[in-house]
């Protein structure tokens, strides 16, 4: 440790360079990222389209959608679980 600080003092020019170095790429940087005038603050929404061939609407909710639903519920971070049956069988 002390060796460092006795180059950082004995090199100050050097340190000054790299310093004014550092600065320069991080304003270079703050210039160049993307700004949005009005940014999407939507949440991140997933639609799951199930479709059999086969099966009655009532069989589909029961055997694809509601395994699907229970399957999903485990996700990390998962806020909300909906579905909206297209046959109009609530579960």
């Amino acid at each position: 440790m002390q060796g460092i600080i006795h180059f950082v003092l004995r090199n100050r020019l050097l340190m000054g360079i790299l310093g004014f170095l550092a600065l320069a790429a991080g304003y270079y940087s703050y210039t160049q990222l993307p700004v949005d005038a009005f940014p999407d603050v939507t949440p991140v929404l997933v639609q799951v389209f199930t479709e059999t061939q086969g099966l009655a609407p009532e069989e589909v909710e029961r055997y694809v959608t509601y395994p699907t639903e229970v399957a999903m519920n485990g996700l990390p971070s998962l806020k909300e679980v909906r579905s909206t049956p297209i046959s109009g069988f609530p579960w």
